[in-house]
């Protein structure tokens, strides 16, 4: 069963063996998903103030490969690998 963190830290903040996915918007309003998963500092928005172009609006923790694409209808489909 997949096991997804979504917006909040892993229970326990247990990070060991979990990958990063990070949403970010540009000013232009394009998306960005950022994976993350060598160690790397992440730093997290401010959740009342997520305005800036560094800052992740979502962001999801999991054990599960994630395959993004987008859809005939401009929506982002999340496939769980």
């Amino acid at each position: 069963m997949a096991a997804l963190t979504m917006n909040t830290a892993p229970a326990d903040n247990d990070y060991q063996g979990k990958t990063f996915y990070g949403f970010k918007l540009d000013a232009n309003g394009d998306l960005s998903v950022v994976k993350i998963n060598d160690g790397s500092v992440i730093s997290m928005p401010d959740p009342d103030n997520q305005s800036g172009p560094n800052d992740y609006r979502h962001w999801i923790w999991t054990t599960d490969t994630l395959n993004f694409t987008w859809g005939t209808n401009g929506h982002l489909n999340m496939e769980i690998i």
